[in-house]
């Protein structure tokens, strides 16, 4: 059961990335010279509402998670420079999750921006693209 949830929350980021770029527009889903995007985006929004419940119900408090950092809102225009490695700056909302993410090209200059904003960290995007990696720090 732990490897599940562990491999579902893990699927779970990977459907809010496509999502989020289908979104923006960087990425489309064609069947002949139809566009689905809509539809897909539509079925990625079901799957990641009904394994999250699953998640939540057999998982409620976290117990079993991969320590990532899980992203809160993230603008569609920001999806596409989010990639695995990418040293980032963030902050937290209420409930954990990262937000005011910006990408930055090192990890002394996400540092460097984090110890001059209040509250905010640095570290690194995690594997599948869609959390920060671990417990981070935010000095430079």
């Amino acid at each position: 059961m732990e490897s599940l949830i562990f491999k579902t929350r893990k699927d779970i980021r990977a459907w809010k990335r496509s999502a989020a770029l289908i979104a923006s527009g960087q990425m489309a889903i064609r069947n002949g010279n139809v566009d689905r995007s809509t539809e897909h985006a539509g079925m990625l929004r079901r799957m990641i509402d009904e394994n999250q419940a699953l998640i939540d119900r057999y998982d409620p408090d976290g117990q079993i998670a991969d320590g990532d950092i899980e992203f809160g809102d993230v603008p569609p225009e920001l999806a596409s420079t989010l990639w695995k490695g990418r040293p980032v700056s963030y902050a937290l909302d209420s409930a954990g999750r990262a937000h005011r993410i910006r990408p930055f090209e090192s990890d002394n200059t996400a540092a460097t921006a984090a110890a001059m904003s209040p509250g905010c960290r640095a570290g690194r995007i995690g594997d599948e693209s869609w959390s920060i990696k671990g417990e981070t720090d935010s000095a430079p």
